[in-house]
């Protein structure tokens, strides 16, 4: 007797012919989250190769150049003001011609290390994550003798 026929001895409950979900349909959440995902995916690979600029720029390290801008706020008290320099040509521009920079106003030049996380993972994504060995010892060690280490090490 195949499953969809089996009778309960109350006559209730039990798998039913043609009952459920369709094979391979999906809930109206599922669509929405494929939809919602999609658009997203969309969205990043628009700006993919800005991404991948940033990424890079931490992988290898860079510099960032800030330009000290004084000013005097509605009290009349002199501050300072941090404007990080974005734009390539404009960097090398304020680098080549200090006379740029006007009155107490100057520049910071700060080196960004390299971040080894972040080349690994463009490493892994571009070649393949390397594979990784684990050494095991006690290979003979039965699950009984693994709880028995376990209580040891908690009771000492």
């Amino acid at each position: 007797m195949p499953k969809s026929e089996v009778k309960h001895k109350d006559g209730r409950g039990g798998a039913r012919p043609g009952a459920g979900a369709k094979k391979g349909s999906k809930i109206q959440r599922t669509i929405e989250k494929e939809h919602i995902m999609r658009e997203y995916k969309n969205k990043i690979l628009q700006h993919a190769d800005q991404f991948f600029r940033v990424q890079k720029a931490l992988a290898f390290g860079h510099y960032e150049l800030f330009i000290v801008e004084h000013y005097e706020d509605e009290a009349g008290k002199v501050k300072k003001r941090h404007i990080l320099v974005e734009d390539p040509e404009l960097m090398a521009n304020i680098l080549d011609d200090p006379e740029l920079m006007q009155g107490d106003n100057y520049v910071i030049v700060r080196k960004v290390e390299a971040d080894k996380y972040t080349l690994e993972s463009m490493l892994d994504r571009a070649m393949g994550k390397a594979s990784q060995t684990i050494e095991q010892t006690n290979i003979n060690l039965t699950p009984l003798d693994v709880i028995n280490k376990l209580d040891e090490n908690n009771t000492n």
